[in-house]
């Protein structure tokens, strides 16, 4: 959408109203029924702190980078004020941070919606020290490497996955459409040129999504096998002239959504990580982008919370 027809006083106030949700205390409303719903029929020891207390937590956490030793001593000086509230232990807080369910996060969400999606992969620094050392001394540490799939338009993070920086782009294709599927019904998929191979097409035509890859410059209508949905896609670029043509015509430009997104994360959260082994990392990530998906859905998330 052009600068200068945008709604800037709506946009204002829903970046307002997202600094709301991280000093939210709306999951006092509903602690004593939301545990009952948890612990209704749960073997063992039953829950002592609802979950949106523990989403509470998480983001205090990875918003604002503050550690678990901390996390426990702030709600211990917030119980002061609040009878009801007890501080758990920072190692409780650590397990079940790492325990939430992300996706129950937005239970709102219809699965039957149609929605056109754009995939896409960006990286993370392991850690955000030591780059002095790794330059004087050729230290190599790596990075990773982050998957998504996002709704196209108004933005929400479908799925997931982190691998390391040797995992090409292709490989995670299939995964992610597989998962956008399971929560709403895709109708078409954008992604760039590291997307053109066969086997991302050949997903996409057996599931009936319709392609909105971006084929690199040198890529040619004859193609050995029967994947003839490449192909096609090859010979519309050629018959509308060129790649401007077909970006153009195919609405290329809505791919901007993912794009959007992994800004939208970095500029919260930072460019790395703080876990130490890649699967803590990995929930790391997820947990963050589950955060980034609440605060992209505001106000629906607020008025979700209070009905």
């Amino acid at each position: 959408m052009p600068s200068h027809i945008r709604n800037w006083s709506k946009i204002n106030k829903s970046y307002v109203q997202r600094g709301t949700l991280y000093f939210s205390l709306d999951f006092l409303d509903n602690w004593d029924q939301e545990l009952r719903k948890m612990n209704l029929g749960k073997v063992g020891r039953p829950f002592e702190y609802p979950e949106q207390f523990i989403w509470f937590l998480a983001v205090f956490h990875y918003v604002f980078h503050i550690p678990y030793r901390q996390s426990q001593g702030a709600i211990r000086g917030l119980a002061k004020y609040i009878p009801k509230l007890k501080d758990p232990h920072f190692t409780q807080i650590r397990r079940r941070i790492m325990e939430l369910d992300l996706n129950a996060l937005l239970p709102d969400v219809d699965p039957n919606e149609d929605v056109v999606i754009a995939v896409d992969s960006s990286g993370l620094k392991v850690a955000n020290r030591g780059d002095w050392i790794r330059k004087q001394w050729k230290v190599r540490k790596g990075w990773l490497k982050i998957h998504i799939s996002t709704t196209a338009g108004r933005v929400h993070i479908l799925a997931v996955e982190v691998t390391t920086e040797k995992v090409h782009d292709r490989r995670q294709f299939k995964s992610l459409v597989a998962s956008s599927c399971k929560k709403r019904n895709v109708l078409k998929a954008f992604a760039d040129g590291a997307y053109g191979s066969a086997d991302c097409f050949d997903e996409l035509d057996k599931r009936g999504i319709e392609p909105g890859i971006r084929m690199r410059m040198n890529a040619v209508p004859k193609f050995r096998g029967h994947r003839m949905l490449r192909s096609k896609c090859v010979r519309e670029r050629d018959r509308l002239g060129g790649q401007d043509a077909w970006s153009k015509a195919n609405c290329y430009g809505d791919r901007w959504a993912v794009e959007s997104a992994f800004g939208s994360f970095k500029n919260i959260f930072g460019e790395y990580v703080t876990a130490k082994t890649f699967w803590n990392m990995s929930k790391e990530v997820k947990i963050k982008f589950g955060i980034l998906n609440m605060l992209l859905a505001v106000p629906r998330f607020i008025e979700w919370k209070h009905t």
